[in-house]
């Protein structure tokens, strides 16, 4: 009876296979759940007070964590690990099973697979089949050709794609998308006989040319001569041990996909709440995956619905690292259709001289010197140090004098037409930026609305106090605001977030968009043995406590000979906590539920997570970023490289780079900062190089 609460009954085809797997399960399942043994590792004292002030919080896995940390993940004893895909240049996700975890992997997958089949197939055990992936011995380190022998040791799987041609009944094809895009290229036709399907997995981005899913469909049925019902894609991953698989719906053109039974699914929205239904982050929880007893939070995005299936929407943005935290899903109505309107353009009057004269920029400067606003930004950024880091440099940003305040003007715009109305989307995660705009827009006089953030009512509401009593016309719009549930009645739209949030923005509106989007801030250290670059990085790093694109998410160090190598070691250790590797262990393995929501062990023990790379020039940025906060990677360059480094540098469009005095001139930089000014973003009218709200392109202005 207790097996039954956790794993549903057996599926109602009936086989001597099932029943064994079933029974099979269920007893290693509990054998496993149920030892004396207890690995789990004690957490220091002073971590657990801290996690008893943040609140108690089911344990979640960022799937990130099987490639930023697999130690922690790893099993008293390990009987075999595998591998996510991808290059070899790439960090790979390592998923550890202990041998009853990798029994139950296998048993799972190999009774979940045969139920899938019996949709199709009378016999499913017996039903033939072909697979066109690669064996376990072509590919050790996957879990994908593990399971495809383990099937196979049930039923004969060929591996030669005309042998379908001598099937005497319906069968099935596994494959991956990258083998089919092969088999299409080289115009393969293998039409299989009534009845059968095809279960394709996996995409072809980074291993052949990259298409799309439909693409991919109905090159499947040009190869094997099947309709869309008669293709099956499977959803599967190393870090789990169950798989999912979805189809088309009878009566119905809507595919979605279902786990077995015995897992759960939810979702986790962009502010780390999770649901039972709706779009957000996949969150899995695989009763089968022993070695790993946690839900596990996905980066994909999904649309879940009550009964547990769900739609594949792509992945989630990587907006915290590439740019400023926001969702797109939660600012626009899929599919939303608004009507075009002909928008009122302006040319800013001169009033931003009476307000500056009326003393405007004291007022403001007042405000940001507050007690009152110094208390909303820590209680958004959560750090003293961060919150005094942070005000330092907005005061330093802002216009000291009335001729520097028209440079800025002129430079957002004043001396174009503007259109008058616009709807202003400020970054999620770092309010502290939502003040620029603002200000220079009601200099410009233009009416804005603002769509407020969620859960940061306190910083939103002195900017709105604020700005009332100065006269500027500003609406506040609440959070859960939509466009495309209302008639638009701005003239422009103006957003901060990743660039995949900007594109939905603009394919929701008719109006306009000025959108700032994917940025990558690093720094660049030249001499390891000078304490103040060493500082200013570091300053960097932590800048807006990591909540968006100005933070240093890379740290790249020149090396001039071994000693470097020796002064950034020890330089490293002194800022990482005083705590052994078990008890670091410990604190994230409490703490994967906060890492959600950005927090991670390091963090609270007021240390830095910081992983160790070798340049090399054939990678992009994005392949030494990592996912936490309070994290950098260290990157080495070897004197050898340097010269390469530098043109590389200079190639690669969404990095913003932080260097000491004189090296941008020396090195002819395109887009850099002073070394630990990383959040100083003086108040010039511009922003990432662009006016804040001139539009500049043909396409922009025929729009309008």
């Amino acid at each position: 009876m207790k097996a039954q609460s956790l794993f549903p009954a057996p599926f109602p085809w009936q086989t001597r296979l099932a029943a064994k797997l079933w029974d099979d399960i269920s007893t290693l399942y509990f054998h496993s759940m149920n030892k004396s043994e207890d690995t789990s590792i004690a957490i220091p004292s002073v971590i657990q007070d801290k996690l008893n002030l943040i609140g108690e919080s089911a344990a979640l896995v960022p799937i990130e964590a099987f490639k930023t940390d697999p130690e922690t993940l790893k099993p008293t004893h390990e009987e075999r690990y595998f591998l996510s895909s991808g290059t070899t240049q790439e960090q790979r996700s390592r998923s550890s099973f202990s041998p009853d975890g990798l029994e139950i992997y296998r048993r799972s997958s190999v009774l979940h697979f045969y139920q899938v089949l019996s949709r199709y197939f009378e016999d499913p055990v017996h039903a033939p089949g072909l697979s066109l992936i690669p064996t376990s011995q072509e590919w050790p380190d996957s879990s994908l050709a593990q399971m495809v022998e383990w099937i196979g040791e049930h039923n004969p799987v060929s591996r030669d794609i005309q042998s379908p041609l001598g099937w005497s009944q319906a069968g099935w094809v596994f494959a991956t998308g990258f083998h089919i895009v092969h088999a299409f290229d080289q115009g393969l036709k293998v039409p299989l006989p009534p009845g059968s399907i095809v279960i394709e997995t996996g995409g072809t981005k980074g291993k052949s040319r990259s298409v799309s899913r439909n693409e991919l469909h109905q090159m499947i049925k040009v190869v094997f001569a099947l309709a869309d019902e008669q293709i099956v894609s499977e959803y599967g991953m190393c870090e789990l041990a169950s798989q999912a698989y979805e189809s088309t719906a009878s009566g119905s053109n809507i595919r979605l996909f279902r786990f077995p039974r015995w897992v759960e699914c939810k979702i986790q929205d962009s502010h780390g709440e999770l649901g039972d239904q709706g779009i957000g982050a996949l969150v899995v929880h695989d009763k089968a995956r022993i070695d790993c007893p946690y839900p596990i939070r996905t980066q994909d995005l999904v649309k879940l619905n009550s009964d547990g299936s769900f739609a594949l929407l792509g992945r989630v943005p990587g907006s915290v690292l590439k740019g400023c935290s926001l969702n797109a899903e939660s600012l626009v109505i899929p599919h939303a259709e608004v009507p075009a309107k002909q928008g009122l353009w302006i040319r800013p009057d001169q009033s931003w001289q009476e307000r500056l004269q009326s003393g405007f920029g004291h007022r403001l400067q007042r405000l940001i010197a507050s007690k009152e606003y110094y208390q909303a930004v820590d209680a958004e950024l959560g750090s003293q140090q961060i919150t005094s880091a942070a005000i330092e440099d907005l005061l330093a940003d802002i216009p000291k004098d009335d001729a520097t305040w028209q440079q800025t003007l002129v430079a957002a715009g004043m001396n174009s037409k503007l259109p008058k109305q616009w709807l202003l989307i400020p970054p999620q995660t770092h309010g502290v930026a939502i003040i620029y705009p603002l200000i220079v827009a009601n200099l410009l006089n233009l009416n804005v609305k603002v769509r407020q953030r969620r859960g940061h009512p306190k910083m939103d509401a002195l900017l709105a106090n604020f700005l009332e009593q100065e006269g500027c016309a500003t609406t506040w719009l609440p959070n859960e605001f939509k466009i495309g549930e209302v008639e638009e009645d701005w003239d422009a739209i103006l957003v901060f977030g990743s660039d995949e949030t900007i594109d939905t923005i603009r394919s929701a509106s008719q109006a306009p968009v000025r959108g700032f989007g994917t940025i990558i801030s690093t720094s660049i250290i030249t001499d390891v043995g000078e304490s103040q670059q060493l500082a200013s990085a570091k300053r960097d790093m932590l800048a807006l406590a990591q909540l968006g694109c100005l933070s240093s998410r890379i740290r790249f160090v020149l090396l001039r000979d071994a000693q470097d190598d020796k002064e950034l070691t020890n330089w490293d250790h002194s800022q990482k906590p005083v705590l052994s590797d078990a008890q670091i262990i410990g604190c994230r393995q409490a703490l994967w539920s906060l890492w959600s929501r950005g927090i991670s062990a390091q963090q609270l023990a007021d240390g830095s997570i910081s992983q160790t790379f070798v340049f090399d020039d054939q990678l992009q940025p994005e392949s030494y970023l990592l996912p936490q906060q309070f994290s950098q990677a260290t990157v080495l360059i070897r004197p050898e490289d340097e010269k390469s480094f530098w043109i590389w540098i200079n190639k690669q469009p969404f990095l913003r780079t932080g260097v000491p005095q004189g090296v941008a001139e020396k090195q002819n930089l395109k887009s850099f900062y002073s070394l630990g000014s990383a959040n100083r973003n003086p108040w010039s009218g511009y922003h990432q190089g662009q006016p804040l709200f001139l539009f500049e392109t043909q396409k922009d202005l025929d729009r309008c």
